[in-house]
């Protein structure tokens, strides 16, 4: 059978006389020497036949014949027309006991879903689930701030659904989390999966939440934590930053090792906060970037294989699937979360999709020549569709502008990289 290299090799410098190969589809890399690697890319007949067989096996060497973009498409589009799960989000108050200044729904007015709602957004998830298992969300604002309307829709959907096939997870400040709560989240909520945001230790954590009320200090929401981790619930604890707060992350990620690094059940990973502002896409810096992850690293709370490792996407985010929505605590539907004005509301709980064209452009599968034609195509689908409709500056995947780096910090971390060569 004749072979050709993979489309989606990427080749990047590991040491003199060494070239490093990513394969995007398959995650693989390989460490080749320079002849090698330019047998690969012009006369792959050259090589031995382990080495041939190790470069099929992780696909660098494809069939002839295999068309590689057409399969990366068709994946996106049952990503889009024919999801695994249906996801729906659900705010259940638009309101928040913070006031970050970094949130998209700052300026919004708050709203709080009613039980009406809270009723007929059950029935709309039914009946747009189209018989898929079933993913929802508890958002907000604050969700916790109204948690009569997850009691309402958990209990319909427990009724209604097969409990295999309902999902529950919840995003949280963490602020408001009671035993009461955690007794719901564990029994009549069924919730499987809590996140907690963290922005930096007590100063720096209090200046940007700027909760409402003083009594919900940092040591408050850090006990909240503990009590969920110790449920055994998975949790995941993220930290936001930016260019201001990573000397109060890198202390903060020093409290989170003592406490949870030995915790099987919790996943902290750190989060560059983008914003709404059209224009050029921003891409985190590389050196604060590789500081926070190498301080997740060294303190225990993150593997460096997951850390460095650049995972294939077969599809884009549930806002770009048919099955997916964002419902707003009125019934207003919309497809992402940090795209709520009214100009972009697909419809309604109440009357269905009412602006099909704009829900169409969410749910189209189709991208640019310029991302159709890039290797990195594998890695995110096209990247996020709010950043490509210019609704906010988030542009591919995050490590793009400093891929090089990233790979050989991999290589760093594979035992022993002389198997790869």
């Amino acid at each position: 059978m004749e072979l050709k290299p993979s489309f989606y090799n990427y080749s990047f410098e590991v040491e003199s006389g060494f070239i490093g190969v990513l394969n995007t589809v398959t995650e693989a890399i390989a460490v080749l020497s320079t002849y090698e690697h330019r047998s690969l890319k012009t006369n792959y007949h050259s090589l031995s036949a382990d080495k041939i067989e190790y470069l099929v096996g992780n696909g660098f060497l494809v069939p002839y014949y295999k068309n590689e973009q057409k399969i990366i498409h068709a994946t996106r589009i049952k990503s889009v027309e024919d999801p695994i799960r249906a996801v729906f989000r659900v705010l259940t108050t638009s309101d928040c006991n913070a006031r970050c200044p970094y949130c998209y729904e700052t300026g919004s007015t708050a709203d709080c879903m009613n039980s009406r709602t809270a009723l007929q957004v059950s029935r709309f998830i039914i009946d747009n689930a189209d018989d898929k298992p079933i993913t929802v969300q508890w958002f907000g604002g604050e969700p916790l701030l109204n948690p009569i309307a997850i009691d309402d829709i958990t209990t319909m959907l427990a009724e209604s659904c097969k409990r295999e096939n309902l999902e529950f997870s919840i995003v949280t400040n963490g602020s408001l989390i009671s035993q009461d709560f955690i007794h719901k989240f564990r029994n009549a909520w069924s919730i499987t999966d809590v996140q907690i945001s963290l922005d930096g230790v007590e100063t720096e954590y209090i200046s940007r939440k700027n909760y409402k009320d003083p009594k919900y200090t940092f040591n408050r929401v850090m006990k909240n934590l503990h009590n969920v981790i110790d449920t055994g619930i998975k949790t995941r604890v993220r930290l936001n930053y930016d260019d201001e707060n990573v000397s109060s992350i890198l202390s903060l990620i020093e409290i989170l090792s003592k406490q949870f690094a030995t915790k099987e059940n919790v996943y902290v990973y750190a989060y560059h906060l983008f914003d709404k502002s059209q224009g050029e896409k921003k891409f985190p810096d590389k050196n604060t970037w590789f500081l926070i992850q190498r301080a997740l690293i060294d303190k225990g709370l993150a593997n460096p294989l997951d850390v460095f490792k650049l995972r294939r996407k077969n599809g884009l985010c549930f806002a770009c699937s048919m099955n997916g929505y964002v419902i707003a605590p009125n019934g207003d539907l919309f497809k992402c979360s940090v795209s709520m004005d009214k100009l972009m509301k697909v419809g309604t709980i109440w009357d269905g999709i009412t602006d099909y064209s704009l829900y169409y452009e969410w749910c189209d599968p189709s991208l640019c020549n310029t991302c159709i034609s890039c290797l990195f195509l594998p890695l995110c689908q096209g990247g996020c569709r709010a950043g490509t409709m210019n609704l906010c500056s988030e542009a591919c995947f995050p490590q793009k502008e400093f891929i090089d780096d990233v790979l050989r910090e991999r290589l760093c971390f594979l035992q022993p990289v002389a198997e790869l060569r």
